[in-house]
């Protein structure tokens, strides 16, 4: 199913002017653990880049272990679950 909105020139020009996806490098590589990545999203988030916000986006397991990982034991939230 692909919408006709999704297909607009405005969707692609937002793409193109207001996303940067250059820190994308695809598939996790072979070598490395979860924990690794987690600290490089980290590292490039809080210390490369310099914008207002960031949209990060990916699979649902990859965020529950990066909260589980960084929000401390005792504190109940939906996003450890």
């Amino acid at each position: 199913l692909v919408s006709s909105f999704m297909d607009s020139e405005r969707v692609k020009e937002i793409y193109n002017t207001q996303c940067d996806a250059s820190k994308n490098l695809g598939n996790k590589p072979l070598k490395g653990n979860g924990l690794q990545r987690m600290e490089k999203f980290c590292y490039m988030a809080f210390e490369e880049f310099d914008a207002d916000a960031i949209v990060a986006t990916g699979h649902s397991y990859w965020f529950r272990a990066f909260f589980q990982t960084y929000l401390p034991k005792s504190f109940d939230h939906v996003s450890k679950k």
